[in-house]
């Protein structure tokens, strides 16, 4: 349901700015202004994942979720990565992810610091990790 939502709403915002004003190389700063986003052979790539931790890991996962987005912060072509806590069960976590492309996106996965802070969460989720996701950023504000 939260996905369905999340498509309207973008549906909704993308339909408010004509795609010649407001597109993949064009993108809005932190201030607000207009400014063109680093080229590539491909569209930004975003991602939406879902981890549900064990019942009283929360907190933990959540350390090591943190860590992990110091550490793409550096990796090349990170543009978001955002964390959250589901209001409604607080064994749910989102990750929110932009990326310059998907390869950018695979290359962090190989990062060392990141396979190990990958390899001390999963004994603290409740099953397999959710597929997520994914979709081509088209544009918007705050990339």
């Amino acid at each position: 349901m939260k996905y369905l939502l999340f498509a309207i709403c973008m549906n909704i915002v993308l339909s408010l700015f004509p795609y010649s004003e407001i597109n993949a190389q064009t993108i809005y700063n932190d201030q607000g202004n207009l400014t063109n986003m680093e080229k590539s052979n491909s569209p930004p790539h975003g991602r939406f994942g879902k981890l549900t931790a064990q019942s009283g890991r929360a907190d933990e996962l959540l350390d090591i979720i943190l860590k992990a987005a110091e550490a793409v912060s550096q990796a090349e072509g990170c543009m978001k990565y955002i964390i959250g806590r589901d209001e409604q069960n607080e064994n749910i976590i989102w990750i929110y992810e932009v990326w310059t492309s998907k390869e950018h996106h695979r290359n962090s996965l190989k990062l060392e610091n990141v396979r190990e802070l990958i390899t001390q969460a999963i004994p603290m989720l409740e099953g397999q990790p959710e597929a997520g996701v994914t979709f081509e950023v088209i544009g918007g504000i705050g990339i």
